[in-house]
C-alpha cells in the first residue's frame, strides 16, 4: 500500500500561505517574461534565427499562447492566496500542474530524447574551438541532465506547497473564527472577576454549598462522634 501524501507544514522556512504567494508571483513574472521574449523574438530577425535552432516558430507561438492564458490565472491565484479563497487557488493549482507537464515534456524532448549536442549545436561549435568537440559535447550532455533535474525538482516542490495550502483552506485552517464576526467582541471577552462569586459559594465551617442563605445544609450543629450521645 502506497503511503498517502501529507500536506506541508511550512514552505522554505515560512508558512505555506507565504510560500504559495511567492510561487504565484514568480510564476506571473515568468509568464510575462515569456510574452515579452516572444515579442522580441518575432520582431528581431537575429533573435529569431537563434531560437529556430531549438524550437520551431509554431512551437514557440503555442508556448506563448499558453503563457498568455496564465496571466489571468496567476492574478487570480494572487488574490486567492491573499484573501484565502480556495476556488481561486485550486484553479491556479491546475494551471501550475499543466505548466509542469508542458515544461517537463519540452525539456525531455529537447535534452533527453534528442541529443543535447544536436539541440545546442551553436554552443557546441563555440566550445569546440577551444576544448574540442568530444569534450565539449560531454560537458553539454552533463549540463543538460543537471538542468532538467534542477528544473523539475523545484517545480515539484512548488506543486506540493500549493496543494498543501489548498488542503489547509479546505479544512478551514486559515479561515476566520466565528468570534471575529461578533460586533464589539473586545467588550464581550472582558475577564470578569470570579473571586467574589467563589467566596459567596463557600461555607466558613464545612466548605459546603449553602442552601437558602448562609445556613449550613446540616443545620446549626453537627455531631462528629460515633455512636452519637443519647439525648
Amino acid at each position: 500500500m502506497l503511503p498517502s501524501l501529507k500536506p506541508l507544514a511550512s514552505c522554505c522556512c515560512c508558512g505555506v500561505s507565504t510560500g504559495t504567494s511567492f510561487i504565484v508571483i514568480i510564476h506571473f513574472l515568468a509568464c510575462v517574461a515569456v510574452v515579452v521574449n516572444s515579442v522580441f523574438l518575432f520582431v528581431l530577425p537575429s533573435t529569431k534565427e537563434t531560437y529556430e535552432d531549438v524550437w520551431s516558430p509554431e512551437g514557440m507561438l503555442l508556448f506563448t499562447m499558453f503563457a498568455v492564458m496564465g496571466l489571468p490565472v496567476t492574478v487570480g491565484g494572487m488574490f486567492g492566496s491573499w484573501l484565502k479563497v480556495e476556488s481561486y487557488v485550486r484553479a491556479y493549482l491546475l494551471y501550475l500542474l499543466a505548466t509542469f507537464l508542458v515544461v517537463v515534456t519540452m525539456l525531455s524532448w529537447a535534452l533527453l530524447v534528442k541529443d543535447p549536442c544536436d539541440t545546442a549545436d551553436g554552443l557546441l561549435s563555440e566550445l569546440s574551438k577551444t576544448y574540442g568537440s568530444a569534450f565539449s559535447c560531454g560537458i553539454i550532455r552533463i549540463g543538460a541532465y543537471l538542468f532538467v533535474a534542477f528544473t523539475v525538482l523545484p517545480q515539484t516542490y512548488a506543486l506540493w506547497c500549493v496543494w498543501s495550502f489548498c488542503e489547509d483552506l479546505r479544512v478551514g485552517i486559515h479561515s476566520p473564527e466565528l468570534s471575529s464576526l461578533m460586533i464589539g467582541q473586545d467588550a464581550v471577552f472582558v475577564k470578569n472577576p470570579q473571586e467574589p462569586l467563589k467566596q459567596s459559594m463557600r461555607n466558613a465551617q464545612y466548605g459546603a454549598v449553602p442552601v437558602g442563605g448562609e445556613h449550613p445544609i446540616f443545620g446549626s450543629e453537627h455531631e462528629t462522634h460515633y455512636p452519637p450521645p443519647m439525648y
